[in-house]
């Protein structure tokens, strides 16, 4: 059973994950970002051609 809002000590990570291109005629890259937790940074984890 999943834990909601206010049970038990979950850490939130905000998640983004993002296509790029460096020119149009480029592949498409995928880029996975992470923001820890009270921080305002941003962390590159993992870049792909998927």
């Amino acid at each position: 059973m999943p834990a909601g809002p206010g049970h038990g000590n979950i850490v939130q990570i905000e998640c983004w994950r993002v296509q790029v291109r460096a020119t149009s005629t480029s592949p498409l890259r995928t880029l996975e970002l992470r923001q820890p937790p009270g921080r305002d940074d941003w962390h590159l984890t993992r870049v792909s051609d998927e």
